[in-house]
């Protein structure tokens, strides 16, 4: 069976645009949502972040994956609120750790801002949810099972 020009177009299409990165996804409830989420950094060090139901979180900043797996007292911690509307995720009181949400430059120590343009990437066969950064930027959340 042959494709169109026009229709092999269309197919590629949407397989580009669904297979390059990762669609962001409505949040239901902060119960759905709410969990323990992890990140590396290529550096090394790790940044947890747990979601509660009452639109609070906590953040921690570890030196290594050791020290966040054998539960080792992080080297900062930090808590505030967040807030959603839609797909996106608002928390105030951020700790920033890595400039301008560059992965790749970490700060020598870390600021206080409030973070947005973060999005929630419902669970799939791979993950059980994703918080993303800017969605392309490689700065993934993903929940501890």
């Amino acid at each position: 069976m042959r494709l169109s020009s026009g229709l092999m177009i269309i197919v590629v299409t949407l397989c580009v645009l669904t297979a390059c990165g990762q669609r962001s996804s409505p949040i239901e409830s902060p119960a759905s949502v709410a969990g323990e989420y992890v990140f590396q950094f290529p550096s090394g060090q790790v940044e947890s972040l747990r979601l509660n139901e009452d639109l609070t979180y906590t953040q921690k900043f570890y030196q290594d994956r050791h020290g966040f797996e054998s539960e080792a007292a992080p080297l900062y911690t930090n808590s505030g609120s967040w807030s959603y509307s839609g797909s996106e995720f608002q928390f105030y009181h951020w700790l920033e750790f890595c400039e301008m949400r560059q992965v790749n430059k970490m700060l020598p120590e870390p600021r206080e801002g409030t973070m947005s343009n973060v999005y929630w990437v419902a669970p799939t066969m791979e993950h059980g949810g994703i918080i993303s950064v800017y969605l392309d930027t490689g700065y993934e959340f993903k929940r501890v099972p």
